[in-house]
């Protein structure tokens, strides 16, 4: 459970941010809002870093098999997977998609917790976070969406970490 700090630094996350992670942070608010979410969740974070990134944690998860459309498409899966499990038919917008979030999303829950581990895991050093412990963080979830888009794109979670630990 993320405290007040973590939660106060997952919602400044959502703001405005300067320098080469701006891309991608405003390509998680874009696919948040696009997708109907009135909340920025860890897996519009890892959407943005897909598509918006070059570096290195962008080129470890494409050597694991996850581009922006194959993230996508594991989502799609994970959403239709979780009605069918909750007993409700699956959804689907022919001709349209979600309607469009309009205003400012908050941070999601999954989005504070990813927020939460990376900075307990970055407390005691000083200097910028990189998008590789952005991605760390991100995939240290166990629980929630992007455990279960890892497995429908039968994505090796263990191998991927232990290759962004290494950059």
């Amino acid at each position: 459970m993320a405290d007040a700090a973590d939660t106060n630094d997952a919602a400044n996350l959502v703001g405005e941010p300067a320098g080469p992670r701006a891309a991608w942070w405003k390509a998680a608010l874009k696919e948040a809002g696009e997708r109907g979410s009135a909340t920025v969740e860890s897996e519009h974070l890892l959407l943005g870093i897909a598509s918006h990134s070059k570096g290195k944690a962008a080129s470890a998860l494409e050597r694991h098999g996850l581009d922006y459309a194959s993230i996508d498409a594991a989502l799609a899966a994970e959403r239709q997977q979780s009605l069918a499990a909750a007993g409700l038919p699956a959804i689907t917008f022919p001709g349209a998609s979600p309607k469009v979030h309009r205003g400012r999303p908050n941070a999601g829950a999954s989005l504070k917790d990813a927020m939460a581990r990376l900075r307990r895991a970055h407390r005691d050093r000083r200097g910028r976070v990189t998008e590789v412990e952005v991605v760390q963080s991100i995939l240290g979830a166990e629980l929630g969406r992007v455990p279960r888009l890892l497995t429908l794109a039968h994505v090796d979670r263990e191998a991927l970490l232990a290759e962004l630990a290494t950059l």
